[in-house]
């Protein structure tokens, strides 16, 4: 018959572990051999008390990511509005760059907030993880693409305003331009960690 052993320290790693054996019968009845299988015992406590204490510390969490994805969706419906508010009404009448700059750095991170709430919502909320385990990577990597970009933009519209009102400040702009650049090396290098472990 099947054996359950006691708790007892593993030799190979010191942690508590239980054995299962069962021995395996031909169809003559003759002993062919027995498979042991050794399982930890904190495994065996976190399934036996999955039912009794996880279960409302999982629910409570998908409230809590609900409710967080939830208001960083509400904030991506204005920060949208206002975007597209603001690029018509300053392209219309007449052409305002500024206003055009701004209005893309609000749709940008309206993008980017747009992802972050698509993977609390999917991962945290439904539990519909990829199997992947590199599949956050790509989340993150267009989250931190996009931040770069709205940045991006937003030096490059403070050299032309410091350029033609205030030269004196234009250290100010190339300090956020150099900001950026240090950015993009960093996702680049991520990028390219990334792709290593993945292979």
């Amino acid at each position: 018959k099947c054996i359950l052993t006691d708790p007892y320290p593993s030799l190979v790693g010191g942690e508590m572990v239980v054995s299962a054996a069962m021995p395996i019968f031909n169809d003559k009845g003759d002993l062919l051999y027995v498979v042991v299988i050794d399982i930890p015992l904190e495994k065996i406590l976190a399934f036996i008390h999955k039912e009794k204490g996880d279960n409302w510390v999982h629910n409570f969490n998908r409230i809590v990511y609900a409710v967080f994805a939830g208001a960083l969706f509400a904030i991506v419906i204005l920060l949208f509005i206002d975007g597209v508010k603001m690029f018509f009404a300053y392209t219309i009448k007449s052409i305002d760059v500024k206003k055009m700059f701004e209005a893309t750095i609000l749709i940008t991170l309206s993008l980017a907030l747009f992802d972050l709430v698509k993977t609390l919502l999917f991962e945290e909320v439904l539990g519909d993880k990829e199997d992947h385990p590199f599949a956050i990577h790509k989340t993150m990597i267009k989250f931190l693409g996009s931040i770069v970009i709205a940045l991006a933009i937003e030096g490059l519209m403070l050299v032309f305003k410091f350029a033609m009102i205030a030269p004196q400040k234009l250290i100010y702009a190339a300090m956020l331009l150099a900001a950026v650049t240090f950015l993009l090396i960093g996702l680049a290098y991520y990028m390219k960690n990334v792709g290593k472990e993945m292979k």
